[in-house]
C-alpha cells in the first residue's frame, strides 16, 4: 500500500542536545538531507477552539446483515451526536493564543492539516 509520504521519518536515539530528552524523530528528504530540528514528545496540551457546535441527527436503515445478505425486514439505527468543527488556539483570561501560531502536520508529510472535528 502507498503511504503519501513526502519524506522519510527517522527514530533518533541520540538527539543533538541531551536536554530534549532520550529520542526524538527527524524527517529526511528523499536526498537525506535533514529537513527541520529535532521533533521531541510534546509533554504540554494542545488547545483547541470551537465557535459553534451542532446536534446531528441521523437515522441509518441497515438493508443488509452483516455477511451482505439482503434481510427480509431492514433494521434501523438512531444516533444523535455533537459535531464541531476546530481550531488551535485558547481563549485565556487576558490572553488569546492565536491560530496563527501553531500549525499541525502529518509526520513524512510537507502538507498542513487544515481541519480538526469534533
Amino acid at each position: 500500500m502507498d503511504s503519501n509520504l513526502d519524506l522519510k521519518v527517522v527514530l533518533n536515539e541520540n538527539p543533538e542536545s541531551s536536554l530534549l530528552g532520550k529520542w526524538c524523530l527527524d524527517e529526511y528528504d528523499s536526498n537525506d538531507k535533514k529537513v527541520a530540528g529535532d521533533y521531541i514528545s510534546w509533554p504540554w496540551s494542545c488547545y483547541f477552539k470551537s465557535d459553534q457546535l451542532r446536534v446531528v441527527r441521523q437515522l441509518e436503515l441497515n438493508r443488509y446483515d452483516k455477511n451482505h445478505e439482503l434481510l427480509d425486514k431492514p433494521s434501523s439505527d438512531y444516533k444523535i451526536c455533537l459535531v464541531g468543527d476546530l481550531r488551535s488556539g485558547r481563549s485565556d483570561e487576558n490572553i488569546f493564543w492565536d491560530q496563527d501560531r501553531v500549525a499541525y502536520s502529518l509526520f513524512g508529510t510537507d502538507r498542513l492539516i487544515q481541519k480538526f472535528h469534533l
